[in-house]
């Protein structure tokens, strides 16, 4: 399958959705884009920790509505769904991401510092 990118995007969810539609639904969110995860982690070692225990929230959980994020994410603002930004980590980190409840796929647009 081909990384998705700004513009295609759409073009990739629709693959995700012919290949695997039930993705997600038993062992947790499909995680996609982990390639800026691991980017910060090298950029960032002092947050390591905080994103590793994120990823590791994200992959064994299954979320069916926006307001079941919040119990679990106290720095989640899923107000614009399929966007969703979680902020966490001392330093505040911002994770950007597209989710898609239906098909449980989470796709990590960009991982950046908070600016305070």
């Amino acid at each position: 399958m081909i990384a998705p990118t700004a513009g295609s995007l759409t073009g990739y969810a629709g693959n995700v959705k012919m290949f695997a539609p039930n993705v997600g639904s038993i062992i947790g969110m499909k995680l996609v884009g982990q390639t800026h995860l691991e980017e910060a982690v090298r950029c960032r070692p002092d947050c390591a920790d905080a994103l590793r225990a994120w990823e590791s929230e994200i992959r064994h959980r299954t979320w069916k509505t926006a307001a079941a994020l919040t119990p679990f994410f106290r720095g989640v603002d899923p107000s614009r769904l399929p966007v969703a930004t979680f902020r966490l980590g001392s330093p505040a980190l911002r994770i950007e991401t597209l989710i898609d409840m239906r098909t449980g796929v989470v796709l990590v647009t960009n991982v950046s510092a908070v600016v305070q």
